[in-house]
């Protein structure tokens, strides 16, 4: 048996959120990990919480959490039963969704649905990542999706990755557009009733450059800061500004929480009416969900509350994320679809058919 010593980088705050890496040296192996739990952000560690996975491919749904994780007083060992396959090994403190999968996804569902146009956005500035790599000029990638018609609908905005470590996020996205392209009769209601504009990725070179909660670009600000001015933020908030006149209803910003706890949604206003119907249809899928007023003037929620008048903004968080699996992260998904289709059967919102 060797161990190895995995040291996350600390953020600018000290702490550190989360971690990646890969090695080819493991295959046949049973190697032992021991992580440092000081500077840690979430700490104690949760009784049932997961520190590490690992996988054969970063972009892969196959991650699994180490068969043996020990707490003990300093560090966080984890390890397998069984050797590592031959080939190279990614481990991470959660399953990584990186920008190519986001990427990949775009122009799988674009290839997939003529319904879908593609939004010009443009792209990040070439940059340096801070640790001595560097952070191409990434696309900022966009899409809208609806069922034509001759009548006015409203305009929805889906978002995720806002936050690079909450890797959940990217699954969320994911699962609601499976679902929202799977041709339901719950799904071509949504499709009837909105302009449906996605952003897979609203933080493209804080998620390749591995920030958790920030960006290279202005490494001190918190990339949920819709006015701080990172040229992605500036780029997307325009976008999303001359795609819908600057009027949305539903605004969906995924996001995810290894904080110990139940499904929640962030909200401006938790006892709003419309908020408590969104409530109450998703919790037909998952009882433990609740909502969390937060009234942070930067949460891009908030913003679109303020800015473009959505009557339904939330920012959906997957708590206890590295205890649920990556179908569940991408229940979360199609559960928001199906509780928004439900709240139309309920004549929750005005247009439409």
């Amino acid at each position: 048996m060797t161990d190895y010593r995995i040291t996350p980088r600390l953020n600018t705050d000290g702490e550190w959120m989360w971690w990646a890496f890969r090695d080819a040296e493991w295959g046949g192996a049973t190697p032992h990990f021991l992580i440092a739990k000081a500077n840690r952000t979430y700490s104690p560690i949760g009784a049932s919480e997961k520190v590490a996975f690992w996988a054969t491919s970063m972009d892969n749904d196959d991650w699994a959490a180490f068969d043996n994780q020990t707490v003990g007083a300093t560090d966080i060992e984890v390890y397998n039963d069984s050797p590592f396959p031959n080939g190279i090994i990614y481990i991470a403190s959660m399953p990584l969704y990186p920008f190519s999968r986001s990427q990949r996804m775009y122009y799988q569902w674009v290839n997939q649905d003529a319904r879908i146009a593609p939004i010009t956005i443009g792209q990040d500035t070439d940059r340096d990542n801070g640790d001595g790599r560097n952070v191409p000029a990434l696309p900022f990638l966009g899409f809208s999706i609806t069922n034509a018609s001759g009548y006015t609908k409203n305009n929805m905005l889906v978002t995720a990755r806002n936050h690079p470590c909450e890797t959940p996020g990217g699954f969320a996205l994911e699962g609601f557009m499976t679902w929202l392209l799977g041709e339901s009769a719950e799904a071509e209601l949504l499709l009837d009733w909105f302009n449906i504009y996605v952003y897979p990725c609203i933080n493209p070179q804080g998620v390749f450059g591995g920030w958790s909660y920030r960006a290279p670009e202005i490494p001190t600000t918190q990339h949920n800061n819709t006015s701080a001015g990172f040229d992605d933020m500036t780029a997307f908030i325009a976008s999303m500004n001359t795609s819908t006149s600057g009027s949305i209803e539903v605004g969906i910003d995924f996001h995810s929480s290894k904080s110990a706890g139940t499904s929640i949604a962030y909200v401006y206003n938790a006892a709003e009416a419309l908020h408590v119907a969104f409530r109450d249809a998703y919790k037909v899928f998952d009882a433990s969900f609740a909502l969390i007023a937060d009234t942070t003037a930067t949460l891009l929620t908030k913003y679109w509350s303020d800015t473009f008048s959505a009557r339904l903004s939330l920012n959906i968080e997957q708590c206890d994320a590295s205890v649920r699996t990556i179908a569940q992260h991408k229940l979360s998904g199609q559960y928001t679809g199906r509780a928004l289709a439900a709240m139309l059967a309920a004549s929750e919102f005005t247009n439409g058919p």
